[in-house]
């Protein structure tokens, strides 16, 4: 018999492993910032893509949320400059 609280638990999971997905994508955001920082640069454009090596795909929305609101936090202007592309400086 189904239980409520095998689904809630299920969601929670997903929840996470969700969470685990944009941190893995910030941490991909942040390396070309610094690469781009390192060459000169004060600003990057990151374009996230619906699948990145070993992730399954991702919801867009959710992934370019996350950027922004940790980007910000950090300090960074950033502005969303297509469905899947954040235009994003620190100079």
């Amino acid at each position: 018999m189904l239980k409520a609280s095998e689904l809630r638990e299920k969601n929670k999971t997903k929840k996470k492993q969700n969470r685990d997905k944009y941190k893995r994508i910030l941490e991909d955001c942040n390396l070309k910032i610094k690469n781009a920082n390192d060459k000169g640069n004060v600003t990057h454009t990151y374009r996230i893509k619906p699948i990145m090596n070993d992730m399954p795909l991702i919801d867009i929305e959710c992934a370019i949320q996350y950027l922004l609101v940790k980007l910000r936090k950090n300090g960074f202007i950033v502005k969303r400059i297509a469905i899947d592309t954040l235009y994003i400086s620190w100079g």
